[in-house]
């Protein structure tokens, strides 16, 4: 849980494209959470903020993201004279084998088969609970919850990206890190501040049409 704020709030910082002593707090804070799914959220935002950057001509994420690699590229230095590999094995690529990597391969393992057994209309809203937001959503609201869930969170940020607004952007851009967060390993569908900023961009949005209107009309 601590893992997919934290993402989501890197998503913040790098839309927003200012507090970057933030951003590089929040990238500590990620570094010493030993999550992996932390770590693998991380990449995948800092990523795609590269690559949004990259097209608009912007080169501040990247000096961000080249100092990020060479904390990295230091940290995995630092293993490898010292423990010889051992840190970066246990902190990322044996969670699988793991007491919880089992527990949480169980826990989707069961979720799917509720959702198979239902034939795919789920078995209802807190009757299922996996390990991560995308298969507990699938067991309990079913293929068609599902689907919907994610075209109306589709709608919204295109909608906010249509508008060209920094406070509506910046809003998506934590709503996706945290959604992000959560469908890698946070099984809870009510997390409050989710939808407090989908809410944000979707009235922001409403409220910059009402404006335009109203200016077209004058």
């Amino acid at each position: 849980m601590f893992a997919m704020h934290l993402i989501g709030f890197l998503g913040l910082f790098l839309a927003a494209r200012k507090y970057w002593g933030c951003l590089i707090l929040t990238f500590i804070c990620i570094a010493l959470s030993t999550s992996s799914i932390g770590y693998f959220g991380a990449a995948i935002v800092l990523g795609y903020a590269l690559v949004l950057d990259a097209r608009k001509g912007s080169w501040r994420a990247v000096a961000v993201g080249s100092l990020v690699l060479a904390f990295v590229a230091g940290a995995w230095i630092f293993d490898e004279n010292l423990f010889s590999g051992r840190l970066s094995s246990a902190l990322i690529f044996d969670k699988l084998s793991s007491g919880s990597g089992a527990a949480r391969l169980f826990a989707d393992k069961t979720a799917m088969l509720n959702f198979a057994d239902s034939y795919g209309l789920g078995v209802g809203v807190g009757s299922a609970r996996a390990s991560s937001f995308l298969t507990t959503l699938l067991a309990t609201s079913g293929l068609i919850g599902f689907i919907l869930f994610f075209a109306a969170v589709r709608s919204i940020l295109r909608a906010v990206d249509r508008q060209h607004q920094n406070a509506a952007f910046s809003f998506a851009a934590c709503a996706s890190g945290i959604l992000l967060g959560a469908s890698l390993g946070v099984p809870d569908t009510t997390i409050p501040l989710l939808w407090i900023l989908l809410g944000l961009c979707t009235g922001l949005t409403a409220r910059n049409l009402l404006v335009n209107d109203r200016r077209r009309v004058k």
